[in-house]
Parts: C-alpha cells; structure tokens; sequence
C-alpha cells in the first residue's frame, strides 16, 4: 500500500451567485410585488408605441456576456495549467479542482498562474523489529524466556520475545507560496524494513526494524516543508545460560530478556480531523490510497513467536530445539 503526497493548487475561480444582482431588461412585474396585475398593465400602456431597443442582461455591474467571456476564459486558463501538470509523464493524478497527488518521488514543475499551494505529505511508517527466537539444548546454550518440560517423549516448549513495532509514518499539512516555472523535487518516503528473520538467522541474530523514510518537498535541494516517517521497532532478545528444566511439568523463566520497543509515531501536524477510519478524497486513487487509523502511514507490526525452526530433535534424553528470529513487518508507503 502506498501513501500519496498531494499538492492543492489555490487560484481564482469564477462563478454566478446568488449574491450577485440580476437585472433583466424588461420587467413586467412593475411594482415588484411579485403578480403581474393590473397595474403592472397600466405601466405597459403608459410607453405602449414608444420605441424600444432591448438592453443586455446585468449581473451586478457586468453584462452577462461579459461574464461569459471572463468565464471561458478562466476555463481554458485552467484546462492550460491541466495540461502543464500532465506533460511531465510522471505519475500524477488531478481531479477538477486541480489536486495532485505523487506516490512516488519525482519533480514537479509550478506552471504559469499558481503562485500559491496548499501541500499534503505523509512520512513512511517504521518497521517492525524481529523477534528473539529461543533454543534449549541437551549439550549446548540454553536461551529463552520460559521453557516447560511436560511429562512423556519430547513434551517441550519454549517461548522468546516479540520485537516492537515500528512506528506510524507522520503528517504534515501547509500552504507554500511557489514561483511558476520553478522546478520542485518531491520525496516520498519509503516505510521502513522490518527485521531481518526466519531461516538461517538464529536467536537473538535478527535486526531492528528500519525508520520509515520522511516525505518532502525541495527547492535547489533545500527542504521548504517535510513530513517525518516513523521509527523502527528494536528487536527483542533473551538471556543465554539459562537453566535446564527438570521433567514432570517443570518450567522455568530465564531474567535478563528484553521485548522489543516500540518506534516513534511521525509528528503529526496540522492535521484537523482524526478520524477513526478517515474517507479517502475523492482525488486519490483507491490502488496507492487505503483509510489507515489516524491519519497516517501503518507501522510494521513486530516479529511474534514461532519463527523458523532450525533444528527440532524432541527426545527426553536430547533436546535440541532451536527456534530462529521472526522478520519483523516492513512499514507502510
């Protein structure tokens, strides 16, 4: 899933409304109580075979055919500034009110007439750290957190520690002044990896969730607005030398592991509505846009339990169980 980077572009439009005076050039309702009646007659008969020359309709002060001049020809204003944002071949998507939104990292160029934008970003979420893994072995380290030797051939199990979750990409929201014909690099940013798991990695060798990438836009490589991704999840990790457990329904907890942390969330800023499950604009495509929980990019969940078995041997007489290091998840676009 991706996130998208959206840029609005502000100018003025023009539109009739109801605000507006509309003064027609015959009237027949004379005395504006809303009935054509006798009286209203009675003023027609007063002018009847005059000369007569129909004046234009008046909005407000302008005509209206000047008004539809002035609107064709912010029309075709706004159908040249359309045709300026597409000619880049980049992956751009606009809806009538001229709202961009990039899913990937690439240049926009300010075409002629917008002098002002108002900029979306979203930072890529964090991922997950790897699970520790756990092994207990006959002749070997012992690593875990608990294990439990339960009565009868090869009644073993043990557990690790669950990874932290990276954390949510941030959101940052504000309006730039901008200059036409300026070329401007967009960055989105990337979630992070999760941590690296499963086999041939072993307990307590899987890695830290990577921080998912910041979103911004640039000028000249200088940063004018950014919006933070989220940390990585750390990875967890259990003690070695832990003791061996007796059988008949022996357990043991081994001190000194440590669960994965969570990763920072991304700032969030300026954004007016946290909505549970937020409605997609109407701009931004289904296939590179989903509602995500507050707002932002989705962490990489941790590495759990389980992970990959490197070595499975349950004989009461010679264990050798070796549970490797779970991937975390990778972050969110």
């Amino acid at each position: 899933m991706k996130h998208i980077f959206t840029i609005s572009l502000c100018f003025l439009a023009l539109s009739l409304s109801a605000q507006e005076t509309i003064t027609y050039p015959y009237n027949p309702d004379g005395d504006a109580d809303g009935l054509v009646a006798v009286p209203d007659l009675q003023d027609i008969l007063a002018v009847y075979g005059s000369p007569f020359s129909p004046a234009e309709i008046m909005v407000g002060d302008t005509t209206l055919s000047e008004w539809i001049q002035i609107l064709y020809q912010a029309l075709q204003d706004q159908q040249a500034v359309i045709e300026a944002m597409q000619g880049g071949g980049d992956e751009v998507y606009i809806n009538e009110n001229l709202t961009l939104g990039f899913s990937e990292s690439t240049t926009w160029t300010c075409p002629e007439g917008i002098t002002q934008i108002t900029i979306e970003l979203w930072g890529g979420g964090g991922g997950g750290g790897s699970s520790s893994g756990w092994q207990y072995q006959y002749s070997g380290s012992n690593c875990y957190k608990e294990f439990y030797n339960w009565p009868g051939n090869g009644g073993y199990g043990g557990y690790g520690v669950d990874g932290g979750n990276g954390g949510h990409g941030g959101y940052n929201k504000t309006v730039l002044n901008v200059e036409p014909g300026m070329s401007y690099s967009i960055i989105v940013g990337d979630g992070g990896l999760g941590g690296d798991g499963m086999c041939p990695i072993g307990v307590n060798e899987g890695t830290d969730g990577g921080d998912g990438g910041g979103s911004s836009l640039m000028l000249n490589e200088v940063v004018l607005v950014s919006g933070e991704g989220g940390n990585g999840g750390t990875k967890g990790i259990v003690s070695c030398g832990c003791p061996n457990v007796g059988g008949g329904g022996n357990g043991a907890t081994c001190e000194g592991y440590i669960y994965g942390v969570n990763g920072n969330n991304g700032a969030v800023i300026n954004y007016t509505q946290l909505y549970d499950e937020p409605t997609i604009p109407s701009y931004i495509p289904q296939e590179v846009l989903t509602a995500q929980v507050n707002c932002c990019a989705q962490y990489g969940g941790a590495g759990l339990g389980g992970g990959c078995v490197l070595s499975s041997n349950q004989d009461n007489s010679y264990p050798n169980l070796v549970v490797g290091a779970k991937n975390g998840q990778d972050g969110e676009i």
